[in-house]
């Protein structure tokens, strides 16, 4: 028994150690097929000092080095990876760009991140000196320039109590008329034997946490959340009619990232140093300032949207009180239960409609600025 025992403990130790040798075996034998298919392209590595992964990272270095050198940059795949050349050209790149507007940044010791950042506190200095305060950006950034002026303009004080109960009158007020607007939808679903714009009294009883919540502003989609569509189709080749073709075209509203004329894409209409990219925080249409931009909770005069047909969609806007914005929860275009909504999932909205923006093979939706 004591030797059938010492049998069993010898062999479960040894199967760890069996397992492990046929696992590095395997390894060893990955590794030298990888070399060897390597070695058919023209690369030569030593599978005794390198694995299959160490090899193909090192030959996606090598041609990242080729690309970039085509480009005018001189990397060396031995000491830099493709990660790191990607993020230095991203970084020599984005001082070139702030050169031409007047900003001086050392991308050796600067990232393209920091220089936005940069830039973003030095803006937003000269913002706040026209408004009579004084900061030094390179002591305080954008958040705490908007901090130290939001506590000189409203300190703590009896007065909080007072906001607080008109945040709460509003709250309810906002939900009251939320609520309103779901029962007359319900009662149009009845009359058209719709079953999708149905409405459940009961799920009212969903809605009562909006009266705990610090936003005043309706729980849906905002801007910046809202998927970006992506367009099949290039700008010449969608016919808007000649009633929309008017104003300046800022792209589509695409989720393609590949579609150059998608705000999705970064190196397309979506690239963030256009000046008319509504992804540009600092253009006319991506500032938080600017009375154009999307971005800007207060704009009245934001792009219009049209579908390939010319139709118009309503306004790319955040403002929650444009009646034309797609971020109004009340509006014809922002409303969830309006057919005419790219917030209503089988309307406007429709994920498998061309003109849907939140169709990731569809043409989406045509951008406009001003008229």
């Amino acid at each position: 028994m004591k030797l059938l025992i010492v049998l069993l403990t010898t062999l479960t130790l040894l199967m760890p150690a069996v397992h492990a040798s046929d696992w590095a075996a395997q390894r060893k034998q990955r590794d030298a097929e990888r070399a060897a298919y390597w070695k058919a392209r023209g690369y030569n590595f030593d599978p005794q000092y390198m694995t299959a992964y160490s090899m193909d990272r090192k030959v996606k270095d090598i041609e990242r080095a080729k690309y970039w050198k085509q480009k005018g940059y001189n990397f060396d795949p031995d000491y830099m990876t493709a990660y790191s050349m990607d993020r230095k050209v991203k970084d020599i790149e984005r001082a070139k760009y702030w050169k031409q507007k007047g900003y001086d940044f050392d991308p050796d010791f600067m990232t393209a991140y920091s220089m936005d950042r940069k830039v973003k506190d030095i803006k937003r200095a000269k913002h706040w000196k026209e408004k009579g305060y004084n900061f030094d950006p390179d002591y305080m950034t954008s958040w705490s320039m908007d901090q130290a002026v939001k506590k000189q303009e409203h300190p703590q004080d009896k007065s909080s109590n007072q906001s607080l109960d008109t945040s709460l009158a509003q709250r309810a007020a906002l939900l009251q008329a939320y609520q309103e607007t779901l029962r007359k939808q319900q009662a149009l679903s009845r009359l058209n034997n719709d079953a999708l714009l149905s409405f459940d009294v009961d799920e009212e009883n969903d809605l009562d946490p909006l009266l705990e919540t610090d936003n005043l502003q309706p729980q849906l989609p905002r801007l910046a959340e809202l998927p970006r569509i992506g367009s099949g189709l290039s700008q010449s080749e969608v016919d808007l009619g000649d009633k929309t073709k008017r104003g300046t075209y800022l792209g589509q509203w695409s989720a393609n990232e590949f579609d150059p004329d998608s705000i999705s894409n970064p190196f397309g209409a979506g690239n963030q140093f256009n000046a008319n990219s509504i992804n540009n925080e600092f253009g006319k249409y991506g500032s938080e300032f600017s009375p154009n931009s999307p971005r800007n909770p207060f704009a009245t005069d934001t792009p219009k949207l049209y579908d390939s047909q010319g139709n118009y969609r309503g306004k790319l806007s955040n403002n929650q009180f444009d009646p034309d914005s797609i971020s109004n929860p009340f509006g014809r275009y922002g409303n969830p239960f309006s057919p005419d909504s790219v917030n209503n999932q089988f309307g406007a909205g429709n994920p498998f409609s061309p003109d849907s923006p939140n169709n990731p093979f569809g043409q989406g939706l045509s951008i406009y600025g001003d008229e």
